[in-house]
């Protein structure tokens, strides 16, 4: 009684080997690529806009980290625009350049898709002169930012 059942369940796992490995190559084969992924496209640093008491990180292009942090300081207290540009593109064409300080007022906003749109909320007694995007892994900066006027003098709410 028990030998037919064993010798049908034999030839039964048999068969199905022979049969589920060339149908499931052909599933893998048959299936459709995936769609490609929408990046940025376009040249320079991000955008940002205001919109009372936050903005929003508009990548220009695919931004080379994707674990970047955004942070408010103070242009004074951070160097000249000319030093500042200087430093941004010595950092990012030379890739030994790793431990970027940011500057001691620095105000963290919160973390920044490298590639969609981020809304940060502005803290009200934070320095709004610029957006600084800092890189956690490389420990560098990668973008600084200038900020329209209007969000350097007074509150903005």
């Amino acid at each position: 009684m028990i030998a037919p059942l064993r010798r049908r369940h034999r030839i039964l796992v048999l068969v199905l080997t022979v049969a589920v490995a060339p149908l499931a190559v052909l599933a893998l084969v048959q299936r459709p690529a995936p769609p490609p992924v929408e990046r940025p496209q376009g040249d320079g640093p991000p955008t940002v806009t205001l919109d009372g008491s936050s903005l929003t990180v508009h990548p220009a292009r695919a931004l080379p980290h994707p674990d970047l942090l955004a942070y408010l300081t103070d242009t004074a207290a951070t160097g000249t625009a000319a030093t500042d540009t200087a430093a941004t593109d010595t950092a990012a064409t030379d890739t030994a350049a790793t431990d970027t300080p940011l500057p001691a007022d620095a105000v963290l906003l919160g973390p920044v898709s490298p590639t969609a749109p981020t809304r940060l909320d502005l803290p009200a007694d934070a320095p709004r002169a610029r957006l600084v995007l800092y890189s956690l892994g490389h420990r560098q900066i990668v973008e600084r930012i200038d900020l329209p006027a209007a969000a350097s003098t007074g509150d903005v709410r």
